[in-house]
């Protein structure tokens, strides 16, 4: 009977032991010293993203999802910058036109200001015919070659360099966003994109595109691919729908 309890007695502490997570040791003399141990628990902590959204309200939400046209007039943008909550705004060619470039640079920064979270400031800057911040002398001299140019030239290593470049001039000018590059694949050298894309086929395109976006990236440039879902050798979408 003794036996039986001084068993149940030693299985009662034991699991006693792994609940509360206490461990044991035996000293020199034989005796058993008990160490409380305390079991933290790992609690995740929300990341900035999730911090600044459960603070948002519906509007800014829905506001955040929208990215704007620019008019080319900073001062009638801001105004909706900030109503609408917008998440975004799109340079074109009136946005770098008539003006020096410390006034560029002020306009940027006053975007910035009004936005309540931080404006994506986007441009397309491909190289070759669609190329935006060369609009203006003021802001930049530099001459900007297609990407067919670069590769037909230079490779991989040169996509590499010249995408790192120019991420950098835009972030310098306040810039954080490319719409760039081009992952299109058009067979016909007189389609309305070919032009515009690598002009090589889809295997090759295909290892240009992550060249192209890692580098952009490493200038803290977001990259956007276009133009989904292919453009392939279809007509200019901008004037009339494809046939």
């Amino acid at each position: 009977m003794k036996k039986n309890a001084l068993i149940l007695t030693a299985l009662a502490a034991t699991t006693l032991l792994l609940i509360t997570g206490c461990q044991y040791q035996v000293n020199e003399s034989g005796k058993t010293i008990v160490k409380s141990t305390s079991i933290k628990k790992k609690t995740k902590k929300p990341n900035k993203i999730d911090r600044i959204i459960k603070h948002m309200t519906l509007d800014e939400k829905i506001g955040q999802l929208y990215f704007a046209h620019s008019t080319g007039n900073t001062q009638q943008m801001k105004p909706d910058v900030k109503k609408y909550h917008l998440g975004g705004t799109t340079l074109f060619a009136p946005d770098y036109q008539n003006k020096s470039k410390a006034q560029f640079d002020q306009e940027m920064r006053d975007y910035q200001k009004i936005s309540n979270h931080g404006l994506l400031i986007a441009t397309d800057q491909e190289g070759g015919t669609v190329s935006r911040i060369d609009t203006n002398p003021n802001i930049s001299q530099r001459k900007y070659p297609s990407p067919q140019e670069i590769y037909n030239t230079s490779g991989l290593d040169g996509i590499k360099k010249e995408n790192r470049e120019v991420a950098h001039i835009l972030h310098q000018n306040g810039i954080n966003m490319n719409f760039a590059p081009v992952a299109d694949v058009a067979k016909d050298k007189n389609s309305f994109i070919y032009d515009r894309t690598l002009g090589q086929d889809y295997a090759t395109t295909a290892k240009y595109i992550p060249v192209a976006v890692k580098s952009i990236q490493s200038q803290k440039v977001v990259s956007c691919l276009k133009h989904f879902p292919g453009y392939g050798d279809a007509a200019d979408t901008h004037t009339a729908l494809p046939k």
